[in-house]
């Protein structure tokens, strides 16, 4: 029985083994990435949520095949932040009126609508968002010819979602002591959600490849789209 048990012990240390050669046999690159978040989340009264708008990102990517065409992948994307402006169409505090009495009548009341002091007309919400993800993935590679195949990716994204929202107030100068002209609320959330994409694999050199790209994330309540162009260092 021990013999039999260490039989098995032996032959799965040599497939482990012989896996891990075959593993680092398989080229490993790391790639940097220009590229577009394009942002779409749902909307509500004609107005689009947060997060919905176009931004510049840059990705560092690192991944190695597991055999010649399977293989996994870690993607790092920071884009620069998606803004938003809102302004409802709302007055929250009416403007307010204004009695000057004159002493020397009766029944002394002048009403002056018209006194250049109002209340707070309307406001403006600003949303500037980011998304920072960090991607796990899998892709599986189809040659069309030597210089040239196709990578399927599939994986899991886990965001962090950077909210910043400024809410202005239109008010007069003279009512800037009771009521603030503006205030920030900074949120950040963490949520996780799948990725799929396709990019092609264009080699100008043995180590050197150009490497267009498409992917799609549902992180942050929306979907995020994600062309991008990657320069890839293969070893």
């Amino acid at each position: 029985m021990r013999l039999a048990r260490v039989d098995h012990l032996v032959v799965a240390a040599l497939t482990l083994v012989f896996w891990s050669a075959a593993a680092q046999a398989q080229p490993t690159y790391v790639a940097g990435s220009l590229g577009a978040d394009i942002g779409r989340t749902s909307s509500a009264g004609g107005f689009d949520a947060p997060g919905t708008g176009e931004a510049l990102s840059f990705s560092l990517r690192v991944g190695t095949g597991l055999t010649s065409r399977f293989g996994v992948e870690l993607d790092f994307t920071r884009p620069s932040e998606i803004e938003t402006d809102e302004t409802p169409d709302v007055t929250i505090l009416p403007a307010p009126r204004y009695t000057i009495a004159d002493l020397s009548q009766p029944f002394p009341a002048l009403s002056l609508p018209s006194l250049p002091i109002s209340g707070i007309l309307n406001y403006t919400f600003r949303t500037a968002q980011r998304t920072t993800t960090m991607t796990a993935a899998a892709w599986v590679r189809q040659e069309i010819t030597p210089r040239f195949s196709l990578a399927y990716l599939g994986g899991i994204a886990f965001g962090r979602v950077e909210r910043t929202v400024t809410t202005s107030f239109d008010i007069p100068p003279i009512l800037t002591s009771l009521y603030p002209p503006s205030f920030d609320v900074r949120t950040v959330d963490y949520e996780v959600g799948p990725m799929a994409g396709v990019e092609g694999r264009i080699g100008l050199t043995d180590h050197v490849q150009i490497v267009p790209g498409f992917r799609a994330l549902s992180v942050g309540g929306g979907w995020i789209l994600r062309p991008a162009v990657s320069l890839t260092w293969v070893f």
